[in-house]
């Protein structure tokens, strides 16, 4: 399970997770973070590691993006995560969401660079904003940075 997945999943149960210098402070209800313990205790140093990191900034900011946009939480962590996925492999691919030219919401999504970015019309499907896709148009979203 990635560190990603670990943080991801006990958000959903209602924990929060975050480092204070080497140690994993985790809160939530007691019975909840009992169950998640052996897991934590696992992956204690790379959670520690990604806590530390820019990439867990990164995830943070993605989702903060992605719900101004109109998505709710439990939909923009697992976007955030293929992202994160996708730097880690290197791919060049990118999508809608991390893009300055989008805007809209979830009921009607354009892009301020249709021509460019070669998109017939002013609207977007909604299948696309989320698919890793190549776009000659794209200009990271200034929050991404």
């Amino acid at each position: 399970m990635s560190v990603e997945t670990v943080i991801e999943q006990c958000r959903a149960d209602g924990l929060a997770i975050s480092a204070d210098g080497g140690q994993l402070v985790v809160t939530g209800a007691p019975q909840t973070v009992d169950t998640w313990r052996p897991v934590l205790k696992d992956h204690k140093n790379e959670l520690l590691a990604y806590l530390a990191s820019d990439r867990a900034q990164l995830f943070a900011a993605r989702v903060m993006v992605f719900q101004q946009h109109g998505l709710p939480q439990h939909a923009a962590e697992p976007i955030a995560r293929r992202l994160a996925i996708r730097d880690a492999q290197q791919h060049e691919r990118r999508i809608c969401l991390e893009c300055a030219n989008l805007y809209g919401s979830v009921k009607a999504w354009r892009c301020g660079n249709r021509s460019k970015a070669t998109i017939a019309g002013p609207a977007l499907p909604a299948d696309l904003v989320d698919l890793l896709h190549r776009c000659r148009g794209f200009s990271l979203s200034p929050h991404l940075t």
